[in-house]
Order: structure tokens, then C-alpha cells, then sequence
């Protein structure tokens, strides 16, 4: 394919079928004998069918449409790819206002104004029992929530991934001219008698 003839004018279905077809299957399978065969030409064996498919790679009328055919196929996967993208963008914002929602009606609630911190929304009130018959008593308890902190930085870390913004970290291996020296300053540290200091 990269012999193809470049045009600036498009090229349009083939008026040959077989042709036509013969481009058709060539995008979707690249296999040129399965694309001769699929398109309708007959042919002894799979072996033949082969080298004649490739003397139909030949023809700048194929090249031209192939080319046609591919920059198209092109166009619709990077669209699909964005549409793909935006709709998960969108739903990681849905997410994210449905957290700032929780967080922000657990703030306004009146029974976290008296508890420190519960005017930030990530604390959750809970009641614990101490005790036991008689002598049992309600205890309210206020703590960060732990599960709402792992949805948000999970949520985070989604939505930079998806921006491209996430970078998983990982051992860096330096090679070159910088271990070189490095190399040549430890060798001459270690050559130094133990009483120079410089």
C-alpha cells in the first residue's frame, strides 16, 4: 500500500464490481487471496488466487481506491474513538457532580454542624451502641468516610487516564553517557586514599 498513487480528486466505487469488491474485502482482511476469492474471481488454489490478487495491487485504479477506502476507515475509527471518549468524559462528570452532591448534602445536614470537620461533607455519623441493658447507651460517632475518599480517588485517577494525564509510576533504568560518569566518579572516589578529602 505504500506505492499507492495520491490523488487529489476522490476516486468513487469502481466500475468494475469485481474490482469494487475486490477493495472492499482487501480493508477488511488484508489478505489479498481471501480478498480475490470473496470478490467473486475464481482461481485454482489459494496459491494462485494470491498472485493474482497481487497483480491487481498493481493497478493505480485499486491503489487509488484503496487509499480512498482506508483514509475513510480511518476517519470513522478516530471519530468513533472521540465519540467513545466524550461519552466517557461525560459520564466520569456525572460521577463527579453525584460525589459533590453527597458531599455537599452530608455538610448541610444538621446533625455534622456540631461534629469538627462536618462542614466538609467526607465525614459519616454513625451511632454505637455501649453497653449493655440498663446501663446501654447511644454513642454518636463521627468519622472520615473511607469509601467515599477511595470513589473520589478512584474517580480522579479514571479521569486522568482518560485525559492522558496519568502516569503510572514506575523503576527508571539510566543508561548512557550519564551512568558513564557516573561510573568514572565513584571508580576515582574509591581509588582516593581514606585521608584525602579532596
Amino acid at each position: 500500500m505504500s506505492e499507492i498513487v495520491k490523488r487529489r480528486n476522490t476516486v468513487g466505487p469502481l466500475r468494475n464490481l469485481r474490482q469494487e469488491k475486490f477493495c472492499q474485502e482487501y480493508i477488511k482482511s488484508a489478505e489479498p487471496a481471501d480478498a480475490y476469492l470473496k470478490a467473486g474471481y475464481r482461481s485454482k488454489n489459494r496459491r494462485v488466487a494470491g498472485i493474482c490478487a497481487i497483480q491487481l495491487l498493481t493497478k493505480p485504479n485499486i491503489l487509488n481506491r484503496l487509499r480512498e477506502l482506508q483514509e475513510k476507515t480511518t476517519q470513522v475509527f478516530i471519530a468513533t474513538e472521540i465519540a467513545d471518549r466524550t461519552i466517557r468524559v461525560f459520564a466520569l462528570r456525572d460521577r463527579w457532580r453525584r460525589l459533590q452532591t453527597v458531599i455537599e448534602e452530608r455538610a448541610k445536614a444538621l446533625e455534622m454542624a456540631g461534629a469538627p470537620g462536618g462542614k466538609t461533607g467526607l465525614l459519616c455519623r454513625r451511632l454505637k451502641m455501649i453497653g449493655s441493658g440498663k446501663n446501654a447507651e447511644v454513642v454518636e460517632e463521627y468519622e472520615v468516610d473511607p469509601t467515599l475518599l477511595r470513589e473520589m480517588r478512584a474517580h480522579e485517577e479514571q479521569a486522568a487516564k482518560e485525559l492522558g494525564q496519568w502516569v503510572e509510576k514506575g523503576q527508571v533504568e539510566v543508561t548512557g553517557p550519564v551512568t558513564e560518569v557516573l561510573a568514572r566518579r565513584f571508580a576515582r572516589v574509591k581509588e582516593r586514599p581514606s585521608g584525602d578529602s579532596g
